[in-house]
């Protein structure tokens, strides 16, 4: 299991990620920023790909469950709630004898009562196919450069439930709820590029297309998002995203610089970019 650092070539695929701490951030009382709780790995070994977004404001060691779950993604694609359930049920007893060994007794209590949360998007690469998994908010989207379609491959039916609280994967829960599952096959041709971001950064790619191809009602949060956009091409945001994602420094100030015009909500922000060459 490898940290994704600049960019991976797996099974004919190029695979770039970066992740970054949310631009306007929070202090704690002792001082120190809270550090992001997003998280992105690869297992190169197995062929698989994964996201995490632990959800911080349920239970504790949200960052952590994250890793953890993309950590020890099975082998073969995740492809029912049952899966799920049964994925969670081999490894949640690890994860809770270590962590609650490490806690105080206050971080204990809750930990207990509340368990850990996490969204996250996974993807196995068999062949020439790409399986998706995800749970909760994290989402993918397709680009067809030749023929200009945009698809978007999430449990959501429509940008405006980003606002809504996610479903999310806890150690706790006994059987999660399938509404918040998302499975899929897919091919990507070298003409197509397949972006995979957790919600914040989700929302910004899927209002950035609707700004050029809005059509409905939006809740505010949404509408704000997409009349602040100005792009005029929808290649050249893409190309943007692909030209900051090989650099740290760049990532960052992309999104602070898109938190500060309205366009990014401000929240940890991670993307994995991959196209087939």
């Amino acid at each position: 299991m490898e940290q994704l650092e600049q960019h991976i070539l797996l099974n004919n695929y190029l695979i770039k990620g970066k992740t970054s701490v949310k631009p306007i951030n929070d202090v704690y009382s002792n001082g120190k920023f809270r550090s992001s709780e997003d998280s992105i790995y690869i297992n190169s070994d197995d062929s698989i790909v994964g996201l995490a977004d632990g959800a911080g404001g349920t239970g504790v060691f949200a960052k952590e469950w994250g890793e953890f779950l993309i950590a020890n993604l099975p082998k073969s694609p995740i492809k029912s709630i049952k899966d799920v359930d049964n994925f969670i049920d081999k490894h949640w007893n690890s994860f809770y004898t270590d962590h609650s060994e490490i806690a105080d007794t206050f971080l204990k209590s809750k930990f207990e009562n509340e368990g850990s949360s996490a969204t996250m998007f996974a993807v196995w690469f068999t062949n020439q196919e790409l399986n998706l998994f995800s749970y909760g908010d994290a989402i993918a989207f397709k680009w067809n450069y030749k023929y200009k379609d945009f698809q978007v491959f999430s449990s959501l039916n429509d940008i405006n439930e980003l606002n809504s609280n996610p479903y999310l994967i806890n150690w706790k829960t006994e059987s999660h709820d399938e509404s918040g599952l998302y499975t899929d096959s897919i091919t990507l041709q070298k003409d197509e590029v397949l972006l995979i971001a957790s919600d914040a950064f989700a929302a910004h790619i899927w209002s950035s297309y609707l700004s050029l191809h809005s059509s409905g009602v939006h809740s505010n949060k949404i509408a704000t998002l997409i009349q602040n956009f100005s792009i005029k091409n929808f290649d050249h945001f893409i190309d943007e995203l692909k030209n900051i994602i090989d650099n740290q420094d760049l990532f960052e100030r992309y999104c602070n610089n898109q938190v500060e015009a309205d366009t990014l909500w401000n929240d940890d922000c991670s993307l994995l970019i991959i196209q087939h060459i």
